[in-house]
């Protein structure tokens, strides 16, 4: 339930794919890293509903009962293909 600010390397944009979910910044930019977490720090309406929004998007989609679901149903069209 926390927000987020994240450098954009490896599957980061998996997770926070829009600034809904959270921010995401250049890798090895602490002058931008500064200004997003003063941003942060200055506004709790944008804190909370960035750590909601994630926490919300995190559960529906990489939750282990959601992501067995999926795989039963992919090994089910699959099984009667």
């Amino acid at each position: 339930g926390l927000p987020i600010i994240a450098t954009d390397v490896g599957g980061t944009k998996e997770i926070i794919s829009t600034s809904n979910y959270g921010i995401l910044i250049s890798p090895q930019n602490s002058a931008i890293l500064a200004e997003k977490l003063a941003l942060l720090i200055n506004s709790k309406n944008l804190r909370e509903q960035l750590g909601s929004r994630v926490q919300q998007y995190v559960k529906a989609s990489f939750d282990w009962k959601q992501i067995t679901i999926q795989y039963i149903k992919l090994f089910q069209s699959i099984h009667n293909a």
